[in-house]
């Protein structure tokens, strides 16, 4: 006569199966939190040009945004006054990194006081936000002589 209960390979059985369960959700997540962390990085390099540009037209200096070689960080350089300047150094996190897209240059100056891109180049700054972890990316572009910034 069986009494109630499990066996032990029925437990085993579950706890394999949630097992691989938990594996495919762990799998899951972090390829959500790689998107999530391009989409931010992008998202800031979108408002920080936009920033510089908004800086050169209102207080008639120039302004640079920068993206460091090794693609880690980037420079942003606002001239607010004669002789006030603000620097900020922007990093990634790990496993980010930023690329110039199609070799465009990888800076780009505001003149005062329009605002506009010191360059001729109707592609004057893009900049391609990559994961190691994933093949999700975005592009920041600024387009044309007034530098209009396009997410993509």
């Amino acid at each position: 006569m069986r009494t109630r209960g499990f066996s032990l390979l029925e437990l085993l059985a579950v706890l394999v199966i949630l097992g691989l369960l938990g594996a495919f959700g762990f799998i899951t997540l972090r390829e959500s939190i790689n998107r999530a962390q391009v989409r931010e990085v992008a998202t800031r390099l979108a408002a920080d040009l936009a920033q510089a540009r908004s800086s050169a037209q209102r207080y008639a200096r120039p302004s640079l945004l920068e993206v460091d070689p090794d693609g880690k960080s980037y420079t942003l350089t606002l001239r607010q006054g004669a002789a006030d300047q603000t620097v900020q150094i922007r990093t990634v996190p790990p496993g980010i990194r930023l690329e110039a897209v199609d070799s465009t240059p990888t800076q780009i100056t505001y003149t005062a006081p329009l605002g506009e891109i010191a360059s001729n180049n109707a592609a004057a700054f893009a900049a391609e936000v990559k994961s190691d972890r994933t093949t999700y990316s975005r592009v920041v572009r600024a387009i044309g002589v007034t530098g209009k910034v396009v997410l993509r």
